[in-house]
C-alpha cells in the first residue's frame, strides 16, 4: 500500500509499509540478539525468575517469517520471475553469509585462535551452517525461497497456495517425527504472510482498540493455559503477527535513518554477525551486561562494515 509523508518526516500509518516493516524487523532483531546473548546466562536468569524473557527470540523469529512471506509474495506478484530476479534474491541471501564467514576467519586470525577446529568450520561453511550452530532460520528461508521461485516461475497463479501447503506438510512431518517445536513452529508464520499479501483489502481493516485487547487476551490464554502442546507452540507466534500487522495502521515511524531501522534493513547481516562476538568473547569473564551490550555494539559495527564490503564488491 502507498505511504504518505507528513511535514515532520514521519510516515503516515498504512498497512505494513516499508518503513514500518523495517522498524519492526529491527525491533525483532534486538529481541533475537538479546535472546541469543542472554542465553549464555540461563542459570543466572533462572535464579531471578527471568528466564522466560528468552522466549522473545521465538516470537521475533515468527514475525520475520511472517514479513518474509508477506514481502516475497508481493514481490512475486509484481515482478517477472526470470533468472535475473532469482539470482538477485539469492545473492542477497548468500552475500551476507559469505562475508560473515570471511569476517569470522579474520577475527580468528587476529585473536590467534578459533573456537573450533578448522575442519569443523570448513564443514559448517559448506553445509550452510554457522560455527557450531545449525543456522536453521537461514537454511529454511533459503529453501523456502528456492521452492517459491520455482513455483512462481512455472505456476505463478498458484505459487503462494502451493508454498503454504508445502510448509504445512513440512511442519506436520516434523511434528509427527518428534522434532522439537522450537525448530519448526515459527515457520507457520510464513503462510500467514502469504495470506495477508493475497487478501490485503480484507485483512487490513483497522481494528478498534477492543480488538487489540481481544488479541492480547487470546495470546495470554494460548501461551499460558492451552493444554494441547502443539496448539500452544504454534498459536502465540501467529497471534503476534496478527497483532503487529493490525498495529501498522495505527503507528507511524520516522523516515530518518535510525539504529533500529538500520538493523531491520540489514537483519540478515545482524543475524550472522552476532556469532562473532558471542563466540570470541568470554561470557563468564565479562558478565551479563557487558556481554549482552558489548555483543550488540560489536554486531552493529560488523554489520555496517559487512554491508559496506558488499556494496564495494557489487560496485566492482
Amino acid at each position: 500500500m502507498a505511504q504518505t509523508e507528513t511535514d515532520t518526516g514521519r510516515t503516515e500509518p498504512s498497512f505494513l509499509n516499508r518503513d514500518y516493516t523495517s522498524f519492526l524487523r529491527g525491533m525483532c532483531m534486538m529481541m533475537i540478539l538479546f535472546s541469543h546473548t542472554a542465553n549464555e546466562f540461563t542459570d543466572l536468569l533462572a535464579q531471578y525468575h527471568l528466564n522466560g524473557m528468552l522466549v522473545c527470540g521465538r516470537f521475533a523469529t515468527g514475525i520475520f517469517f511472517f514479513l518474509s512471506g508477506y514481502g516475497l509474495t508481493l514481490s512475486v506478484h509484481r515482478n517477472k520471475i526470470d533468472s535475473s530476479y532469482v539470482c538477485r534474491h539469492l545473492r542477497n541471501l548468500l552475500c551476507p553469509y559469505i562475508i560473515f564467514w570471511l569476517f569470522y576467519f579474520l577475527t580468528g586470525l587476529c585473536a590467534g585462535h578459533f573456537p573450533s577446529a578448522h575442519a569443523v568450520l570448513f564443514t559448517d561453511f559448506l553445509l550452510l551452517k554457522m560455527p557450531d550452530a545449525d543456522a536453521w532460520f537461514f537454511r529454511t528461508i533459503l529453501g523456502v525461497y528456492i521452492v517459491y521461485f520455482a513455483m512462481a516461475r512455472f505456476m505463478k497463479p498458484y505459487s503462494g497456495t502451493g508454498v503454504a501447503v508445502l510448509i504445512v506438510l513440512y511442519v506436520s512431518v516434523l511434528a509427527i517425527s518428534g522434532v522439537s517445536d522450537w525448530w519448526w513452529n515459527t515457520v507457520l508464520c510464513f503462510p500467514v504472510g502469504i495470506l495477508y499479501a493475497n487478501y490485503p483489502h480484507v485483512l487490513s481493516k483497522r481494528l478498534p482498540l477492543k480488538g487489540f485487547v481481544v488479541i492480547a487476551c487470546l495470546f495470554v490464554v494460548c501461551y499460558r493455559f492451552v493444554p494441547f502442546h502443539l496448539v500452544r507452540a504454534i498459536l502465540p507466534p501467529v497471534i503476534c503477527c496478527l497483532f503487529f500487522a493490525s498495529l501498522s495502521l495505527r503507528v507511524s515511524v520516522p523516515k530518518k535513518e535510525s539504529v533500529i531501522g538500520f538493523m531491520g534493513r540489514n537483519s540478515l547481516y545482524v543475524y550472522f554477525m552476532e556469532a562473532i562476538p558471542i563466540d570470541y568473547m568470554d561470557s563468564e569473564e565479562v558478565g551479563l551486561f557487558v556481554f549482552v551490550l558489548g555483543s550488540m555494539l560489536a554486531t552493529l559495527v560488523l554489520t555496517y562494515v559487512g554491508k559496506s564490503v558488499e556494496r564495494l564488491c557489487l560496485r566492482r
